[in-house]
């Protein structure tokens, strides 16, 4: 059908400049030499010449009819002349209405086909397209109506208040995926509730992924076997501001240095866990713990003074460290509730003694005790342990020197304990007091007799 139309168009077009070409033809300017010879004499000629006047131009429809063919041919012909834009509209997609919306474009493209053919078809091609672009201008806005509507319902995706608690059900792995719809998802899963614990044991610690761990200031890092730098624990430690628990297990302690610095320990730090730290021996952990050399305070406030004040578990299993150690530990952490001492070789009872002296709180504070696989343990520890009054739990498994009998000894003091058969003792808690029996009627003497 295109190509017959447009046989039909390129017809018509050589048809009229065959017109054309005639129509100038017989009025173009010419200059006609006209010699008239007149009964004078022979030696007399007598030369006029007579110039013709220009042509009239064309009608103005005629002229103006050829231009529209020839723009509408070349329009789709898909050439690029100067006249093409003149015809082209802007085409939009848009979704058809019913009723008038068909109709008017079928009339229009019927004109344009009948355009070819009288000038009346060209006529109602331009009445349809201005139905059809009467059209796009209602599709234009009802499709505007509906996208305010949307964006009110989708404005929910966008709140911190509605998605946070969304969020939270979330893995790691989820999150990071999230972070990458949009800008305000990537602001909300970097929000630090949803960060509260942070793992990664075992990870490779590049400068962005402490820059991560930076971004979401955790409450519980976890930096279990890792290769961490002395550097790197320096830069990351003193920016997490709102640190709780800290677990360097594993690490070397060429890392763990950093923590001797008086800017990198956090005053919210509760939890440390030096755990199997390699290199470690009594000077490092006095380094770790002592307060800052340049201190101005009096040397006797060594409380006030000590960066790990608030500490109130201490983790130092598997460590090579000595009953000096535990000197440093109840001097300078003064608020200690548990301490894992498990797998130490070295800890006799000299050191246990050392929990139980008045010089810091620990026989008031102490709660939980760690001594299994402390082989170098004998039945005295318990004799020293009784001194601790907020003991409730006291794990001695694998301590080969304390007897069944000394374990006994400690329950009929404490006959608020009771041991497992791994040697584990646990202080049960109070019992209520129980009430005076009561009569029918619930009315009770002075005595706590019936009446």
């Amino acid at each position: 059908m295109e190509e017959h139309s447009m046989k039909m168009l390129n017809r018509s077009v050589k048809v009229e400049e065959a017109h054309m070409s005639t129509y100038n033809n017989t009025t173009t300017t010419t200059a006609t030499t006209n010699i008239t010879t007149t009964s004078m004499p022979a030696a007399t000629i007598v030369v006029t010449t007579s110039i013709a006047e220009p042509p009239p131009p064309p009608p103005p429809q005629v002229s103006r009819k050829i231009d529209l063919r020839k723009q509408l041919a070349s329009q789709l012909s898909g050439g690029s002349g100067k006249h093409c834009n003149v015809l082209k509209k802007q085409s939009y997609v848009s979704k058809p209405v019913k009723g008038g919306g068909n109709k008017s474009q079928s009339a229009g493209q019927k004109s344009q086909s009948g355009g070819l053919k009288s000038q009346v078809g060209g006529q109602s091609q331009s009445g349809g397209s201005v139905n059809g672009y009467q059209q796009h201008n209602n599709n234009h806005n009802h499709s505007n109506n509906n996208h305010h509507h949307n964006s009110n319902s989708s404005n929910y995706c966008g709140d911190a208040a509605c998605m946070l608690p969304v969020f939270e059900y979330l893995t790691p792995a989820e999150l990071a995926k999230c972070a990458l719809v949009c800008r305000a998802w990537s602001a909300m899963s970097m929000d630090p509730s949803l960060w509260r614990k942070l793992d990664v044991t075992g990870k490779r610690l590049t400068a962005s992924c402490l820059a991560g761990v930076v971004k979401r200031q955790p409450e519980v890092l976890l930096m279990d076997w890792t290769a961490i730098a002395k550097r790197q624990l320096e830069w990351m430690i003193a920016k997490l501001t709102r640190l709780k628990v800290l677990s360097l297990q594993g690490c070397s302690w060429s890392g763990v240095t950093a923590l001797r610095s008086s800017s990198v320990v956090p005053p919210s730090l509760t939890a440390l866990d030096l755990s199997y730290v390699t290199g470690m021996t009594d000077a490092s952990l006095r380094d770790v713990l002592s307060p800052p050399s340049d201190s101005r305070s009096s040397s006797n406030d060594n409380t006030n003074r000590a960066r790990f004040r608030n500490l109130r578990t201490l983790k130092l299993a598997g460590v090579d460290i000595g009953d000096v150690s535990l000197r440093y530990v109840v001097q300078y952490a003064p608020s200690l509730v548990e301490l894992d001492l498990s797998q130490n070789f070295r800890i006799t009872d000299a050191g246990i003694a050392q929990l139980t002296t008045p010089v810091g709180n620990a026989v008031s504070t102490l709660q939980v005790l760690d001594l299994s696989g402390c082989v170098a343990v004998t039945d005295t520890s318990l004799d020293h342990l009784l001194k601790c009054t907020a003991l409730r739990r006291l794990d001695m498994k694998q301590t080969p020197k304390v007897t069944t009998a000394a374990i006994n000894r400690f329950l009929v003091a404490n006959d608020r304990f009771s041991a497992t058969e791994t040697r584990l003792l646990i202080k049960c808690p109070e019992s209520p007091t129980p009430l005076p029996p009561t009569t029918p009627t619930g009315r009770r003497d002075s005595t706590g007799s019936s009446s």
